[in-house]
């Protein structure tokens, strides 16, 4: 699940969600959503959590194809089809 994977990165990167959600201008319970999997995290703030736990080229790929979302420099879909 593309949550758990999140919290790990942030937890690798010495972050609470707290310090996530100041980075991204969100609450902490927005955070704690997103890592829980109770909403759905956008494509766009996969991509802006990703560059807040400086989250490696490898990193951001796979979460990328464990949330299935659209890369934000292409478009496209991961999985190989076009949204």
């Amino acid at each position: 699940m593309v949550g758990d994977y999140l919290a790990g990165l942030r937890a690798a990167a010495s972050y609470t969600q707290q310090d996530v959600a100041d980075r991204l201008g969100v609450s902490r319970a927005t955070v704690g959503h997103w890592e829980t999997g109770c909403t759905k995290v956008s494509a766009h703030d996969l991509d802006r959590y990703l560059d807040a736990v400086f989250a490696t080229v490898w990193e951001r790929d796979r979460a990328l194809r464990l949330a299935g979302e659209t890369t934000a420099a292409t478009g496209q879909n991961v999985t190989g089809g076009e949204e």
